[in-house]
């Protein structure tokens, strides 16, 4: 070999070095792709027949990043052996693997697929510009390399079609949130779409009355005391135990009581709420609003009971509570509640301690870790250590709580307030 090859050689290296960068870069850029960033370029009218290409040809593009990838990164180690044999005499095969093997991986493999990561959106359409007629003059020799492994995958059950980017639950919000910005959705609209992807993520637990706001009766109530409660309550359905509210065995509707309690014209004394429980649905805490919202519409329920790790009861779960997290709020003519948290003229909050941290952080504007405690009311008792006394305070990050109302068991109604010196040490 004559010396003068020496620079050619070096700048081969450095051309299938970048060849290597370029197609990982590809690579990366379109695999990170989502159908929703199609639909936003073609919005914007720029760059879109290209990705439009990718979309349909997903496996004969994929095909020509792999094949020209790996015949980057053999013709750059063949050559570098080539130059060393020049320079020592003799090629030496640890050193060009060493080397080559850093080469590709910090120039063909690390800093591409994380810029293609990083910049996809912005870097799929330029790439395209070339990867789309390489493609196409490629296509024989892809046909040629895809037979092979289409006859491996279908041997297993699969095939390669599972490579081509489909729509997923992230592209779906991610057009719903530019359907918003272009007013196609109205903003209510997209809010209950995103309320309505986001039931397969929420557990039972998030939603669900706590044991201790449940409105119950014995088995062994009189229908009288069973309608009392619920005229009182103005619930249409109420959960009966037997013994104490952690053995719930059934649910009593206002409708079976009317229906036992107006032909009998006694009042039915003789009649008692086991006697009209349906059977309850119980549910684990654990489990998603989605598949429970399925459940209660093929049985024909409006409750469900929510038992914990240990058969306990934890609370009770109704489809309003379940369509609340949709649509929102929803009051009746007997929803008498006063609000969970509002502010007082003065500029201090009125919470009530079974306020989620997660609601009261967004209303106060205050950073309550979420990890040790679900509730404002539990946050205080960790704070505390103990059940605190009415009129006790305690401080937090600038702010300062004062207990306004407590049973022996927990804390009912708190009084926030921002000190004007946010430096003083809590308590």
């Amino acid at each position: 070999m004559n010396a003068a090859l020496i620079p050619w050689l070096a700048l081969s290296i450095v051309a299938l070095l970048l060849c290597s960068t370029f197609f990982s870069l590809t690579e990366t850029a379109l695999l990170s792709l989502g159908s929703h960033h199609l639909w936003k370029m073609r919005e914007k009218g720029r760059g879109s027949r290209n990705l439009e290409y990718w979309f349909r040809n997903s496996k004969k593009v994929l095909t020509t990043c792999l094949v020209g990838n790996n015949l980057a990164n053999t013709m750059a180690s063949v050559v570098a052996a080539s130059l060393a044999y020049l320079f020592t005499g003799r090629a030496s095969i640890f050193i060009v693997t060493a080397v080559m093997t850093l080469l590709t991986l910090v120039f063909g493999e690390v800093i591409p697929k994380s810029l293609g990561r990083r910049f996809s959106e912005q870097v799929a359409p330029v790439v395209m510009i070339l990867m789309r007629p390489l493609t196409q003059v490629m296509d024989p020799l892809n046909k040629v390399i895809l037979f092979v492994p289409n006859i491996v995958l279908r041997m297993f059950g699969s095939h390669l079609d599972s490579i081509i980017p489909g729509l997923t639950e992230q592209d779906l919000k991610a057009m719903i949130s530019a359907g918003e910005e272009e007013g196609v959705i109205e903003t209510s609209e997209g809010e209950m779409i995103h309320s309505i992807l986001d039931l397969g993520d929420t557990a039972v637990r998030e939603v669900m009355v706590p044991r201790v706001n449940i409105v119950a009766v014995p088995e062994d109530a009189p229908l009288a005391r069973v309608m009392q409660v619920i005229v009182e309550s103005g619930f249409s359905r109420l959960p009966v135990y037997r013994g104490s509210i952690d053995r719930i065995v059934g649910v009593i509707y206002v409708k079976d009581v009317l229906a036992r309690m107006v032909p009998s014209g006694d009042g039915a004394a003789h009649i008692t709420a086991a006697d009209c429980m349906r059977p309850p649905l119980y549910v684990p805490e654990a489990r998603h609003l989605q598949s429970l919202l399925r459940e209660l519409q093929e049985r024909k329920m409006q409750m469900a009971i929510v038992v914990d790790e240990y058969g306990g009861t934890s609370g009770i779960i109704t489809m309003e509570d379940v369509v609340e997290e949709i649509v929102g709020e929803i009051s009746d003519e007997y929803d008498r509640r006063a609000p969970e948290i509002q502010r007082g003229p003065d500029g201090t909050w009125l919470v009530k301690g079974s306020v989620e941290i997660e609601k009261v952080n967004e209303h106060l504007g205050i950073n309550i870790p979420e990890g040790r405690s679900e509730t404002i009311g539990g946050f205080i008792l960790h704070l505390a250590e103990r059940i605190p006394a009415a009129g006790e305070t305690f401080r937090y990050e600038g702010w300062e709580f004062r207990i306004e109302r407590v049973d022996a068991q927990r804390v009912l109604l708190i009084s926030a307030r921002l000190l004007s010196d946010t430096h003083e040490g809590d308590q």
